[in-house]
């Protein structure tokens, strides 16, 4: 992906509607929940961005004033957009522009990414890695990986699990995709989890589909692993 390194205007004037919008979107909310929350952006850094907006603001005012502000105003106000673009450019490099779990089309919108940038493939873009065992009483062992050079379970940041499965009598078709109807639906926060296919169904045919499904953006969600099963044990 090309970088827009100077996403930053330099005239005052453009730097305070750019933080203004950021912030504006941060704040919005998307089903319900807040922007800044939905993408995992600690609350103590979010609320320190805040108050250096907020000082700025008055700050930039004062020095708009041009009629009633003195030298001191502008040196007052000089200072704190130091202090804010600072912390700004690490902020944004941390949990903004580099993150999948923010939409591009959000970065777009707060000046981060230009409008004709090609975007980076995200990690979700390959399906999971999946071990299925039987752990007895009808409980089925799940474990997924993002990188076949990994042995143990991972996660990717910023998306969940998900799981469609059946129960079937060995001598029943198996479903022939994700969306065949029946299914039952697992999702999990987690790479290792189990499944709780029912004792009454001890002997079937555990039939399910997996994917990589992104918190905020469906449009991020991984393709469907192929047709997995084990019997139920």
């Amino acid at each position: 992906m090309s970088r827009n390194e100077e996403y930053i205007p330099k005239r005052d004037d453009d730097f305070y509607n750019f933080i203004k919008t950021l912030i504006k979107i941060l704040l919005q909310s998307t089903e319900g929940i807040i922007n800044w929350q939905a993408w995992e952006i600690p609350e103590a850094k979010f609320k320190k961005l805040s108050e250096l907006w907020n000082e700025y603001q008055k700050l930039y005012d004062k020095a708009q004033e041009k009629k009633n502000r003195d030298a001191g105003d502008v040196d007052d106000h000089r200072e704190a957009r130091k202090a804010l673009e600072k912390y700004l450019r690490k902020f944004v490099n941390q949990y903004i522009r580099y993150e999948d779990q923010v939409p591009r089309g959000e970065k777009v919108r707060m000046g981060i990414l230009p409008k004709d940038e090609t975007p980076s493939p995200v990690h979700g873009t390959t399906s999971p890695l999946v071990k299925l065992k039987n752990d007895g009483g009808a409980i089925i062992d799940v474990e997924c990986r993002r990188d076949k050079d990994q042995t143990r379970p991972s996660m990717l940041k910023g998306y969940n699990v998900e799981l469609r499965w059946w129960a079937l009598e060995k001598t029943a078709p198996p479903p022939t995709n994700p969306n065949k109807t029946g299914y039952a639906e697992e999702l999990s926060s987690k790479a290792h989890f189990k499944v709780d296919a029912d004792m009454d169904n001890q002997g079937k045919k555990f039939y399910c589909y997996v994917r990589w499904k992104h918190k905020s953006d469906s449009k991020f969600n991984s393709p469907w692993t192929d047709l997995m099963q084990i019997t139920i044990s």
